[in-house]
């Protein structure tokens, strides 16, 4: 949660070292269905939710990445090389999961035609230390088909755990080296970024109140 107060030891060198810092949080929530778009693809939208609020969206049907937060709009007049590259990030994002959904509708046997939805949800937790560096505490990689909870990487077991059973055959190759997880730097570089363009731009107004989504609840491990 926002503001928290959270004590963080790491031993270095034989010593332990403690950093007082706030969490916060990043993550991804992306969509594609199986309803052909721009140059034949599958339409995929994609939304960024910074400590639970959204900051910009994204659809293939454009290829054009919005701003939801006056900051965020002054980040992009900033530093335009950045927001092509986060641009950049979720469009291949987009090219994913048009190759994933095609592999799922074929594990369990559905056509394009059904209709059909996968969502992925990733991202992380990280602690804002005081040289405003960013620790990963949390890390989140899940997929949904159909709104069913299908793939997840447990970061605990350091494994893929498929809740579908049309997924065992997927879990499998992905546990044997071939999966396809979200490098936890990514996320927690830009946690530090978008952190820094928040506390720092002129224009901070008060984030308006966003309604709840209720794509793939955040999933406590055991």
């Amino acid at each position: 949660m926002i503001g928290v107060a959270v004590t963080v030891c790491v031993l270095l060198c034989g010593v332990s070292v403690c950093a007082l810092g706030d969490t916060h949080s990043l993550f991804y929530l992306c969509t594609v269905q199986s309803k052909r778009s721009v140059n034949n693809m599958y339409e995929f939208t994609a939304l960024t939710l910074l400590n639970d609020r959204q900051i910009d969206s994204y659809s293939s049907t454009d290829g054009v990445r919005t701003p939801k937060q006056a900051w965020m709009k002054e980040m992009k007049e900033m530093q335009g090389s950045e927001w092509e590259r986060g641009t950049t990030e979720l469009s291949n994002d987009g090219l994913w999961l048009n190759t994933f959904l095609s592999k799922v509708m074929e594990a369990f046997g559905h056509s394009e035609s059904g209709g059909h939805t996968l969502q992925w949800r990733h991202g992380c937790e990280g602690v804002k230390r005081f040289d405003d560096s960013v620790m990963g505490v949390n890390y989140t990689d899940e997929y949904a088909y159909d709104g069913q909870d299908f793939i997840h990487f447990n970061w605990t077991l350091k494994k893929w755990l498929a809740s579908a059973e049309e997924g065992r055959v997927m879990e499998g190759r992905w546990n044997s080296g071939h999966s396809h997880i979200t490098a936890p730097q990514k996320c927690e570089e830009w946690l530090k970024i978008y952190l820094h363009y928040k506390n720092n731009t002129q224009t901070k107004p008060a984030d308006p109140d966003l309604p709840g989504y209720g794509l793939l609840p955040q999933r406590h491990e055991d």
